[in-house]
């Protein structure tokens, strides 16, 4: 699925890469953090080579991730190559094969890259079928793996996707699979995303169950979406942080009471992004020239010749509030009404 990463780095970008030479991601004068990148967020970023979004996730401020090493990288070679920019790896990920068939060599991956945190964000299913056998099941797959990694020091995580978010007794399976989970063996990664796009609330659901969540992935939904149970969402359902229906305030509020430990930027989908400098089309047909004047950045890109990108539909001046109350304001224009693109950014 696409994502639109350039402008919800914008919309968080005045506190969290404002001075990246000096201070970490997520340390503003209201959100504290800790934050990295979910870098899933990059796929459709082509770079010259296998480190190429590694070195953009920095360019971005960011200097811890979630992920693994690219392209099969050894991991001694993948972590000399983090420590040379600066950067970490904090979270990586497994699927749910593997951790029920042979969560041992989940445990020695994640050791080998230094991880702290293990998640796994699904549980397969038939679309719109998942069961309470279905949740009963990962519970006992969740426990058993659950105690390898904490026996080697290392959190696991389970990354809720939306479709554990339909009715049981007087919760939901997702109220099951925390129940039926122990705490010491298993934590949870709210991603607020798909959360909210599956009927829940994202707050409320954080103070339901306070402490079983250590991470959480910082991402909105459109005002108006459509909810449903199966875990899938439309492109255009996937908005900038604070544009979407998501109560920032009392998310965030929940969260530090509950003592999430680390928060990943992520997006769904990148064609809502003016610059568009990160989709498959435009790094094949484009360029992006972009030079910072103190607060202020001049862009100029000139991209997509197949006509994928929805330049008459965006308006010509965005301001977007972050979630710590700042503000950053978009100008920008159509120089031919579809192929090149203009622009001015200023951050207050």
């Amino acid at each position: 699925m696409k994502a639109p990463l350039c402008l919800l780095i914008a919309t968080i970008g005045s506190f969290v890469i404002a001075d990246p030479a000096e201070k970490a991601a997520g340390t503003g004068l209201s959100f504290k953090g800790p934050i990295g990148l979910q870098m899933y967020s990059l796929r459709f970023y082509t770079g010259t080579d296998a480190l190429a979004k590694i070195d953009k996730a920095r360019e971005l401020g960011f200097r811890a991730i979630e992920g693994g090493a690219p392209n099969r990288m050894p991991a001694p070679e993948f972590l000399k190559m983090l420590e040379q920019r600066g950067m970490k790896l904090v979270s990586t990920g497994s699927d749910y094969a593997r951790l029920k068939n042979d969560p041992d060599s989940v445990v020695a991956q994640a050791k080998a890259l230094g991880a702290k945190y293990v998640m796994c964000s699904w549980i397969p299913h038939d679309k719109g079928k998942f069961s309470e056998k279905h949740a009963r099941e990962a519970a006992q797959v969740f426990n058993a793996a659950g105690e390898k990694f904490r026996g080697a020091g290392i959190t696991f995580t389970y990354h809720c996707h939306g479709y554990e978010f339909q009715p049981h007794g007087d919760g939901t399976l997702f109220d099951l699979i925390v129940q039926e989970t122990k705490p010491e063996f298993v934590s949870f990664e709210i991603d607020v995303f798909w959360a909210a796009q599956g009927g829940a609330d994202p707050a409320k659901l954080i103070e339901k169950h306070g402490s079983r969540f250590k991470l959480m992935h910082v991402k909105d939904l459109r005002k108006g979406a459509a909810i449903n149970l199966t875990g899938t969402a439309p492109d255009e359902d996937s908005v900038v942080v604070g544009e979407g229906q998501i109560n920032w305030p009392a998310v965030l509020k929940a969260a530090q009471t509950a003592g999430v430990e680390y928060y990943f930027t992520g997006a769904q989908r990148l064609d809502a992004n003016p610059y568009r400098s990160r989709s498959k089309a435009y790094s094949i047909l484009g360029f992006l020239a972009e030079r910072r004047f103190g607060r202020y950045k001049v862009f100029l890109n000139a991209e997509n010749l197949t006509g994928v990108r929805q330049t008459t539909h965006d308006p010509l001046v965005r301001p977007a509030q972050a979630i710590d109350g700042r503000w950053t304001v978009d100008a920008w224009a159509p120089l031919d009404g579809r192929t090149f693109n203009f622009g001015v950014r200023a951050a207050f």
